[in-house]
């Protein structure tokens, strides 16, 4: 399939004659930017740039050029990564890169500036950073977990409490007997 340097070279797979139904899935190369793109239920589902990108559920890239996946959740949505298997299900995040420095290994953002993340220095130790402090939950799921443990910021720590007293180390709560 040849297009011109400004035009696309499609594929479309058609349900009708008509309308949207022409183009509910297809797959694209767009010349004028040299991506190419995947169409299912007559909107854009997944591309891969010019720089070899690999956006899903995005048309256009939020992230630097230096990184090369992304993933956006429409919605209420959210990403998952799933592995099937009874005994593991690893999700391996490798930095191939060797030096001195301690290296995000995941950063979270909100979107409005406040950061977390989970690191791993030269020396295989694990850290947990996160702008505010840090809390550890169990219990439940995301949002209806009971807190156990929080480090704020400044370095105090709360055990099962969120109160912290800026003027103590340490603030305890007797755990509730059940």
């Amino acid at each position: 399939i040849a297009g011109g340097t400004s035009s696309d070279s499609s594929i479309y797979f058609a349900d009708g004659t008509s309308g949207a139904a022409q183009y509910a899935g297809w797959v694209q190369y767009e010349h004028d930017n040299n991506a190419l793109t995947f169409g299912v239920n007559t909107s854009e589902r997944f591309r891969i740039t010019s720089s070899g990108q690999l956006l899903v559920n995005a048309t256009s890239a939020s992230i630097s050029s230096a990184e090369l996946f992304e993933v956006k959740s429409t919605g209420n949505g959210f990403s998952h990564f799933r592995n099937n298997h009874s005994g593991y299900a690893p999700i391996y995040i490798d930095n191939e890169y060797t030096n001195t420095a301690m290296a995000p290994l995941i950063t979270i953002t909100d979107g409005g500036g406040n950061r977390a993340g989970l690191l791993l220095d030269p020396n295989s130790v694990f850290d947990i950073t996160g702008q505010g402090g840090i809390s550890f939950s169990t219990g439940g799921t995301v949002g209806n977990a009971t807190e156990r443990l929080r480090i704020k910021n400044t370095g105090g720590v709360g055990i099962n409490t969120t109160l912290i007293r800026n003027n103590r180390f340490l603030n305890i709560a007797a755990p509730s007997l059940d």
